[in-house]
């Protein structure tokens, strides 16, 4: 297990499952149930990928996305945020914000395995 995913989600039983999922394709998880926790995370820590829900506790994934990218030491971390939230103007918004990808929840396993694999495989 090499590449390690930084994990952002606040409902256990979704986080546990996610987790899951990421373990079944070899990677590490790296876990943080709200965005300022990942923000800390990311003083000490580089992972290869960050996964983020929008609505968290406190600051939310759109806002999380943003000072990521204002970060020029995290400007080419992938992010791909996991939401709910559907529509047009959601997604537009997570891609404006300055995510990578995004998947709407619930996950499709196959779809989630595909996305981790196409940012996460080695190029080199």
């Amino acid at each position: 297990m090499g590449k390690s995913i930084l994990l952002i989600e606040d409902n256990e039983l979704t986080r546990k499952l996610i987790e899951k999922f990421i373990e079944l394709n070899n990677y590490k998880t790296i876990i943080a149930e709200n965005a300022e926790d990942a923000l800390n995370i990311l003083k000490e820590k580089s992972p290869d990928l960050i996964l983020t829900d929008i609505m968290l506790p406190g600051m939310s994934g759109i806002d999380f996305v943003r000072a990521v990218r204002e970060r020029p030491d995290y400007k080419d971390i992938p992010i791909i945020v996991l939401s709910a939230f559907s529509t047009d103007t959601d997604i537009r918004e997570a891609f404006y914000a300055g995510c990578t990808d995004y998947i709407v929840k619930p996950i499709d396993v196959n779809e989630f395995s595909t996305k981790l694999k196409k940012y996460l495989e080695d190029n080199s």
